[in-house]
């Protein structure tokens, strides 16, 4: 910032998009705060990291052990199917999903009504999941039956 670089750079910013800093600055604090509450106390309570945690989530996927995920679902429901909807919690470095099956249910329905309205975008994004760990492809996932299992507190 001191050498005016980038971001920083009037001429840069200079009559091109910005950022709505009024509406980001409120959304910022809200997941730093989750982050906060993760470091506070999830840590200690055995909440796993999808990145910090990965080969551990991987194992507990392979043993199929319940487990807590602290994930983040800003890019909400990735892809709705017949059978179900696909939800991205994790990277390309470290896949994780949610799987919610029976796409046409009254629960399944609301579980993506709450990831996409609650979550999603420039929702909280961070959500603690309950679930067992399972393998799909080789990839870690939890397969949500009910809402109860996606909670903003550990």
């Amino acid at each position: 910032m001191a050498a005016g670089a980038v971001i920083s750079d009037p001429v840069t910013n200079a009559g091109g998009p910005s950022r709505d800093y009024a509406t980001l600055l409120p959304w910022w604090d809200m997941r730093a705060h989750a982050v906060d509450d993760y470091r506070a106390g999830g840590l200690a309570a055995g909440v796993m990291s999808v990145r910090l945690d990965y080969p551990v989530l991987e194992q507990a996927a392979r043993d199929g052990r319940d487990i807590v995920v602290f994930a983040d679902l800003q890019g909400g429901v990735h892809r709705s199917t017949d059978t179900g909807a696909v939800i991205f919690a994790g990277s390309r470095q470290h896949p994780f999903n949610l799987w919610v099956p029976n796409a046409d249910s009254d629960v399944a329905e609301g579980i993506v009504r709450l990831v996409n309205l609650r979550y999603a975008g420039r929702g909280k994004g961070y959500v603690y999941v309950r679930g067992a760990a399972s393998l799909y492809r080789d990839r870690p996932q939890i397969v949500l039956t009910e809402a109860t299992q996606l909670s903003d507190f550990r």
